[in-house]
């Protein structure tokens, strides 16, 4: 944990870095959130539901919450996953799903040759 994190009260979660703190980009119409591990992300606040259209102030209202694994805007009533910003907003889903091909093919072409994989069919 960083001197930063016991500052804000916040640890990184056993599932990875959580949300240290969020806020409203209004030049560039971003949401932009500090993670525990230092690393920061973007993404146009119209792609969530609930924001598009909202004005600058409402937009800036983001708090982090539920030990940072939320964002909400109160005003708004929005709620959002730090898990639906990765997966949903970012793509990491179909990233992660085109990483995992060529090793899945791999693992389907060896056919438990490594006493892991179904037998093969004779």
């Amino acid at each position: 944990m960083t001197e930063r994190d016991e500052k804000s009260g916040i640890e990184e979660g056993a599932d990875g870095p959580v949300a240290n703190a969020a806020r409203y980009h209004a030049a560039s119409g971003r949401v932009i959130v500090e993670l525990s591990n230092g690393a920061m992300i973007a993404f146009p606040a119209g792609l969530v539901q609930g924001l598009e259209g909202a004005d600058a102030d409402a937009l800036g209202a983001v708090e982090v919450v539920d030990a940072g694994h939320v964002l909400r805007w109160a005003g708004l009533n929005v709620y959002l996953s730090l898990l639906a910003v990765l997966t949903d907003i970012l793509g990491a889903r179909a990233l992660i799903k085109r990483l995992a091909e060529p090793a899945i093919r791999r693992a389907e072409r060896r056919g438990g040759e490594d006493g892991r994989g179904k037998p093969r069919q004779r």
